[in-house]
């Protein structure tokens, strides 16, 4: 029999994202636009947000914490934030979403201090940080801009946030600073750096500005950190109105260092080169090691596409290089490719939700994906582009508003989606894009008695030569009697009737080929089959298995596992 074995994450690919489960509100609410922000976790967790109070009004916010089901089952809403509603008026709670090693840091950019939202500081912004407890998040602190640096009307503290061990970095790009020139710059932006060792009291450690402030930068509209391998952390900060030698509203980002207490205030400025004028570059962002991607989704790359994003390389004593862009191989004007993206690994995803023209037969909105090639980054178009199932898209409906990636799965916004007619009421799709490669999407095997079906198994490259295993749950569910199990389920290697024998060693049924080596692409493949019996033994008739892949470092001790594949047995 197959030992169980401890996993731990290393890195996967594959060509052909999978729909999965589609995910929207339990009561859905017109103008919620539910997805509008996604975070989403290596442990199948997913937050999502939606514009709404507890109590049904538009505009406080809430967010959910889900987990889909692998290869196309439903979700599981473990819990709602805030658990109990304390805020009123148009706080949008959870427009930005971060979360590390336990934390969870919600922004809420437009809360507004007075307890009736109508006191004279609408928009002035909070930061709420959450904590693991047990199976659920618990609030420790609702944190508002340090009172010695002003508190304002607009400030839109919260506008973004990024957290990373101990370190949270909160963007508040509404702020009015003190003009490099003279005089005061509104929207120039400000960011808050913090640490949150004690979650409870964090501490305030410095406020960051632009190296050169101007008006209406709003520099912290988009940031994120990430410690350093040699100690100390780095961070990138958007200001996607920032303008250049006189280019108006080209945008910038500015990469900050601290191997000590403090960020160094001798940013590296990041921009286009050459600059262009309303790009918004820096509007969203993403660090992953030395590598900087970039989105400016108002720069026109020919005039049919709008928007691009840029990734950029840290070399040491050349700074940041730019070494590709990103462009959709398909698009239109106002598309605004680069709005949202997400950065993981090899693998990034980037969400382009602008409307077609009027006269065009496209889908309202995209997402793409693009896998690192086997050469390296460079410039380069998708490797596939991510559209939902069902309901086919209609107009307005914004998709890839957000986006959202982990090692196994992605996740795509549909702000304006209208599940039962109801307007902008929103809704997100799950995909399975981790692991395993199937002939076709949804993930779902079909086999019938005496059915054969051949699964492509597709890991990076890096686990070349690396063991592959094919597995199954013999765990079934009878389809439409509910509660459908939740991914793999284990035991593994039971025997059924079905199948006529147990998983247990290389080669037996009901795989072949299922005991091997990747080749030099990690790639490998394994052929799922099922007796042949007759009379088909009842009640196996209409039931669901899963299968997954696992491979395995033997060297090092190191497993990795594809998302759970449905089987559907006909």
């Amino acid at each position: 029999m197959i030992a169980l074995i401890v996993l731990t994450a290393t890195a996967l690919q594959i060509d052909t994202p999978c729909a999965s489960a589609s995910l929207e509100a339990e009561t859905p609410i017109a103008g919620a636009m539910y997805g509008i922000e996604l975070e989403s976790l290596d442990d199948g967790r997913v937050f999502v947000t939606t514009l709404k109070n507890i109590g049904g009004g538009v505009g406080g916010g809430s967010v959910e914490v889900l987990k889909p089901g692998g290869g196309g089952l439903g979700s599981s809403l473990l819990q709602t934030l805030p658990t109990v509603p304390s805020y009123s008026g148009p706080e949008n709670f959870g427009l930005a979403l971060d979360y590390s090693d336990g934390l969870l840091a919600i922004g809420a950019p437009g809360y507004n201090p007075d307890p009736d939202g109508i006191g004279t500081k609408p928009g002035q912004g909070a930061v709420y940080l959450y904590e693991v407890s047990g199976s659920e998040f618990v609030e420790r602190i609702k944190m508002l801009s340090p009172i010695e640096f002003g508190q304002n009307a607009h400030d839109s503290f919260g506008i973004d946030v990024a957290i990373d061990g101990d370190c949270l970095v909160v963007g508040s790009s509404g702020r009015p600073v003190a003009c490099s020139t003279g005089g005061v710059c509104d929207n120039a932006g400000q960011v808050f750096v913090y640490d949150v060792s004690d979650p409870g009291n964090p501490a305030f450690i410095q406020a960051l500005n632009a190296p050169f402030v101007d008006d209406d930068g709003r520099f912290g509209a988009a940031v994120d950190v990430e410690a350093l391998s040699g100690g100390g952390e780095r961070l990138a900060v958007g200001a996607f109105y920032a303008n250049n030698g006189g280019v108006a509203r080209s945008g910038a980002v500015y990469v900050f260092e601290r191997t000590g207490g403090l960020f160094s205030s001798a940013a590296v400025k990041i921009t286009q080169s050459p600059p262009v004028a309303h790009a918004t570059f820096g509007k969203c962002l993403d660090l992953e090691g030395d590598l900087l991607v970039v989105g400016a989704p108002s720069v026109s790359v020919d005039p049919t596409i709008e928007g691009a994003a840029y990734l950029f390389q840290e070399s040491g004593g050349s700074g940041w290089v730019e070494i590709g862009a990103l462009t959709p191989s398909l698009g239109f004007a106002g598309d605004q490719f680069g709005v949202s993206l997400d950065f993981d690994d090899d693998r990034i995803l980037i969400g382009s939700p602008g409307p077609p023209p009027p006269d065009s037969s496209a889908v309202a909105g995209s997402a793409y994906l693009f896998v690192k090639p086997h050469a390296g980054w460079s410039s380069g178009s998708e490797t596939a582009v991510m559209l939902p199932t069902a309901p086919s898209l209609s107009a307005g409906e914004r998709w890839g508003h957000a986006v959202a990636l982990d090692r196994f799965s992605g996740y795509v916004g549909r702000t304006g989606a209208k599940p039962n007619g109801i307007v902008d009421a929103g809704s997100a799709q799950a995909f399975v894009i981790g692991g395993l490669k199937l002939h076709s999407c949804p993930s779902t095997i079909v086999l019938g008695n005496g059915g054969t079906q051949v699964q492509f198994i597709d890991f990076d490259d890096e686990m070349a030569g690396d063991v592959y295993i094919a597995l199954y749950s013999s765990e079934v569910k009878e389809v439409g009697l509910g509660g459908d199990p939740q991914g793999l389920q284990l035991p593994i290697g039971v025997g059924d009737p079905w199948f006529g024998a147990s998983l247990s060693g290389a080669g037996d049924p009901p795989f072949v080929g299922s005991l091997g080596l990747l080749d030099a692409a990690g790639d490998g493949n394994a052929s799922l089959f099922t007796q042949a019996l007759n009379p088909v033994p009842l009640p196996l008739v209409g039931v669901e298995l899963f299968t997954a892949v696992l491979s395995i470092d033997l060297s090092a001790g190191v497993v990795d596992i594809s998302n759970a594949t449905r089987v559907r047995l006909n």
